[in-house]
């Protein structure tokens, strides 16, 4: 993004990197940036081309897979656990609804780079598609909900 890390503190139970400037991308990134599940890719496909581990690549997607799990577990423990600045200073409801965007979108792109014979856009359609039958479900319950509680009160 551009910006210049001044000053790092790292501690046992807390952290701080003090960047030249700042927006709600920079703040959030370590909530959607899997590092270790990107760390074993790079690391696998660098020594894919040194020798040839086309009969490895389980282990390369157990360890992507193990890393995305760290990553989501370590995400939501610390969101949900601790008061984090970075989340308050954005706001909690933007931060939370742009870190699973953003985690979503991340997903998306692995499956699309992992997996040759999936597009993005279909991915994208069918997501738009099975959220919206959802969302259709869930506001078509809550109204036969309501319906029945107001013709229970009616009553």
């Amino acid at each position: 993004m551009g910006a210049r890390v001044r000053r790092i503190r790292v501690g046992k139970t807390s952290g701080r990197v003090q960047t030249s400037k700042t927006n709600w991308l920079i703040v959030l990134a370590p909530y959607f940036f899997p590092f270790y599940a990107i760390l074993f890719l790079v690391l696998f496909f660098l020594a894919h081309l040194v020798w040839n581990l086309t009969s490895w690549f389980w282990l390369m997607f157990f360890l992507v897979g193990l890393g995305w799990s760290f990553h989501v577990t370590f995400t939501l423990l610390v969101l949900f656990s601790v008061a984090q600045p970075d989340i308050q200073s954005q706001g909690y409801l933007f931060s939370t609804v742009m870190i699973y965007l953003m985690n979503l979108l991340t997903v998306l792109l692995a499956a699309t780079a992992l997996f040759p014979n999936l597009r993005f856009a279909d991915l994208g359609a069918d997501l738009w598609y099975y959220s919206a039958l959802c969302y259709r479900w869930t506001l078509d319950n809550l109204l036969a909900l309501w319906q029945h509680f107001a013709h229970a009160i009616r009553r």
